[in-house]
């Protein structure tokens, strides 16, 4: 048998009401795929994405430097709305996704961030989110989750290494 002598300093009471939205999206059967998992400095990646039913779709970049970049739509595909697949980038696009790990780095962990919301929502990523236009993570996220109710979502992570 032990003594156990506890000592009351100080008691915080924390009360909450916490709320679990519904979600509100129709189920658009969201998948998204990367064509590797590790990529060597210079390779090029590409993402598919799928839907189930007609939806604007956008891809985020979450950096190894904690910032987030909308990478589609862009300045040069503005059209976002997809009925079954898409590949990003496109074949002849005037983007490429050149992997390569920060300076000084051997490796790095990043992660796609996809989201898909109805084709007939009235939410557009492009006005919410500023194409090429690095947000920190907080901040996307406060801009997130006015939209997270009605959207889809999926975290593809990778690495890209230095060899």
């Amino acid at each position: 048998m032990h003594n156990v002598i506890v000592t009351q300093t100080a008691f915080v009471k924390i009360v909450a009401d916490v709320y679990v939205p519904n979600k509100k999206s129709s189920n658009l059967h969201l998948i998204a795929d990367l064509n590797k998992g590790v990529f060597r400095k210079g390779e090029k990646a590409s993402i598919t994405v799928k839907t189930g039913k007609k939806a604007k779709i956008a891809i985020f970049n979450i950096t190894a430097e904690d910032k987030v970049i909308m990478l589609f739509p862009n300045v040069y595909e503005r059209e976002n709305t997809v009925e079954g697949s898409l590949i990003f980038p496109p074949k002849n696009s005037m983007i490429e996704l050149e992997m390569s790990p920060l300076p000084g780095h051997k490796r790095d962990a990043e992660a796609l961030f996809v989201s898909a919301v109805s084709a007939n929502s009235q939410i557009d990523f492009a006005k919410i989110f500023k194409p090429d236009h690095p947000l920190t993570l907080s901040e996307f996220f406060k801009r997130y989750s006015e939209i997270a109710d009605y959207a889809e979502d999926v975290i593809i992570s990778y690495e890209v290494v230095n060899e």
